[in-house]
């Protein structure tokens, strides 16, 4: 017997009058060129006389070499699957008929955030998201009442509430009587892949409400034109001047189409609206102060508000406080229930009250009221002229309540 003292256990034996037994004894066997290691069952028994001395010791060996070689080779396998299973790249998990865990690797235990202890006390309905348990149950009924494997995409939910998209291939083990016993699953982990794809399907629907927008805009931006036109046309009295204000008007859509340009016809932020809009009047002793709250204005808002501050800086220049170089003008926006912004001017020539509506009037009012749904209030006092333009923040997308200085 190898690292066995064969004399010294029968010794044992015959002095105790007590029995050695041991399995898969290793024992060489063979001349000395070729031994060969074999494996016995060793039964050392004591045979006793009348008196109950020891007279003889009952040697019963089985060889057990084959058995002994099958396990090791199967502990073997045992460990290489092991290692498998654990260092794979997906996770592997198996499930009871019930859809309690019974099994989970390492992988399969990071996707879900989770130990296999805590695995161990939960079902694939406790970590599946609850929109997508009833797909997921109804496939894995269909599974154990013998239907094909099958492959789903659902999320998982973490502890912290986060969720994982996975892809399983889920199937079925039976046992050596071929009756349902185990769902096993392999789970590939796609979260990013279905966040790519999810962002492309935003993108795609960002894409046509861009275009809708755009072919709205445009409409109305060649109807703004054509009205600007007609104006012209039936004015002849100054064609020059005329002429000059079509085109600061159109130069005024056209600032507005560059904001909304940069923020791809989105939305826009209320304090680049009011920079653009005012930027051709500035001068360069910067004459128009603006201030007020960070806004998210949409497209028609945009050029509605840049029209509109557009004729009052056209106005102002001409008549009011911007003609002379004592002159300033105050922009400034505030928020309660609704967005008020003012422009007042002071240190003007005093202005006198219009004794009709001008079609700028009716062009700032218009544009305002359409697009903006509040109100316009245009006085002209001493002062100067004072516009209060008044719209609900429901029309607004967001609201920034922090302070900013416009950035002109």
């Amino acid at each position: 017997m190898v690292g066995r003292n064969f004399g010294g256990i029968l010794d044992e034996v015959n002095r105790t009058g007590r029995p050695f037994r041991e399995d898969a004894v290793p024992i060489l066997l063979g001349d000395e060129g070729a031994p060969a290691m074999r494996y016995f069952d060793v039964l050392f028994q004591p045979i006793f006389t009348p008196g109950g001395e020891v007279s003889g010791i009952l040697n019963q060996s089985n060889e057990v070499t084959t058995r002994v070689l099958a396990e090791a080779a199967l502990r073997q396998s045992e460990a290489r699957f092991g290692n498998i299973f654990n260092q794979t790249t997906v996770g592997i998990a198996q499930t009871d008929m019930d859809g309690f865990f019974v099994l989970a690797n390492e992988r399969y235990c990071e996707i879900l955030g989770r130990t296999r202890e805590d695995l161990g006390r939960l079902r694939v309905q406790d970590v599946t998201h609850p929109d997508d348990v009833p797909r997921n149950v109804q496939m894995f009924r269909a599974l154990a009442e013998g239907g094909p494997p099958f492959v789903i995409e659902k999320r998982y939910v973490r502890p912290d509430r986060t969720t994982r998209w996975v892809r399983n291939n889920v199937s079925l083990v039976h046992d050596s009587q071929g009756h349902p016993e185990f769902i096993t699953a392999i789970s590939v982990d796609i979260t990013a892949e279905m966040g790519a794809q999810l962002e492309l399907a935003r993108q795609a629907e960002r894409q046509s409400l861009l275009v809708h927008e755009l072919n709205h805009r445009v409409k109305n931006t060649l109807t703004t034109v054509q009205a600007l036109a007609a104006r012209i046309v039936r004015d002849r009295s100054d064609p020059e001047g005329g002429y000059q204000t079509f085109v600061g008007r159109l130069m005024a859509l056209a600032h507005a189409h560059d904001v909304l340009t940069h923020e791809q016809w989105i939305e826009a932020d209320l304090l680049d609206v009011v920079a653009g809009a005012v930027s051709p009047f500035q001068g360069e002793q910067a004459r128009i102060a603006a201030r007020g709250p960070s806004l998210i204005v949409s497209p028609g808002q945009v050029l509605a508000l840049s029209m509109a501050l557009h004729e009052l800086g056209t106005n102002a220049t001409k008549y009011g406080a911007l003609s002379s170089a004592d002159g300033r003008v105050s922009v400034t926006w505030a928020t309660d229930d609704d967005l008020v912004m003012t422009w007042e001017e002071a240190g003007g020539p005093p202005v006198p009250r219009p004794t009709r509506r001008g079609f700028g009037s009716r062009l700032l009012e218009r544009a305002l009221t359409n697009e903006l749904g509040g109100s316009v209030n245009l006085a002209f006092e001493p002062s100067g002229v004072k516009c209060v333009i008044r719209t609900p923040l429901r029309r607004l997308f967001s609201l920034d309540p922090r302070e900013a200085t416009c950035p002109i």
